[in-house]
């Protein structure tokens, strides 16, 4: 039988190396399999970056995956698993904002410049509104519905985050929500972080 996979998508600017930390110790001290999925978050429409997430799970030798999420990632991560429930055990969030959209000013300013870009780049083929909380595509929709009981969902946030407002990075529910010291970027590599995420890993296991 083949090891349980693990796919981390990283956020906003960032490359993926944040969490080579992380899926490392998945790896040698739990057994998993661990992959990155990277995508242009600077240059291609969010709905274009979850259609190669589900892309990239497809290609993964593994009846379900586990998707880890920082940030934007998380975002992507919990849509592709409300879109595709059967390909996914468990989805996790790190300092992910994916009940609302506030963050902080310099942050906004900086995504509209991201959306200008991808705009101008793309075209007609993308939507006006894109990485806007009034995008109308597939992928906000899917992002608005309730995961299935089937989908173990943990959300992981930091009152100390300092990009994103902590609230909206929660389910609403208890007994998926856990709070840790850190900041936002902190999050990919944090150690309270790494506890949750490897106990959240072996329940959603044990529960398959």
């Amino acid at each position: 039988m083949s090891a349980a996979a693990v796919v981390f998508v990283h956020g906003l600017w960032m490359t993926g190396h944040e969490s080579l930390l992380l899926t490392a110790r998945l790896r040698r001290a739990r057994g998993y399999s661990t992959q990155l999925y990277h995508y242009a978050s600077m240059r291609a429409p969010i709905a274009h970056s979850a259609a190669g997430l589900r892309a990239a799970m497809h290609a993964i030798d593994a009846p379900q995956v586990h998707l880890v999420g920082h940030s934007l990632g998380g975002i992507i991560a919990r849509s592709v698993a409300a879109q595709r429930p059967q390909d996914v055990a468990s989805v996790i969030t790190l300092a992910s904002p994916f009940r609302g959209t506030v963050v902080h000013r310099t942050i906004l300013h900086a995504a509209e410049s991201v959306r200008k870009q991808i705009l101008h780049e793309h075209g007609p083929g993308v939507l006006p509104t894109c990485y806007t909380g009034r995008c109308t595509c597939d992928f906000l929709s899917s992002l608005r519905r309730k995961l299935p009981s089937t989908v173990v969902e943990t959300a992981i946030y930091t009152r100390n985050d300092g990009v994103a407002d902590w609230r909206y990075c929660m389910t609403g529910d208890c007994k998926n929500d856990f709070e840790v010291p850190g900041t936002h970027i902190g999050l990919a590599f944090n150690a309270s972080a790494y506890a949750i995420i490897a106990k959240r890993l072996a329940m959603a296991q044990a529960a398959k």
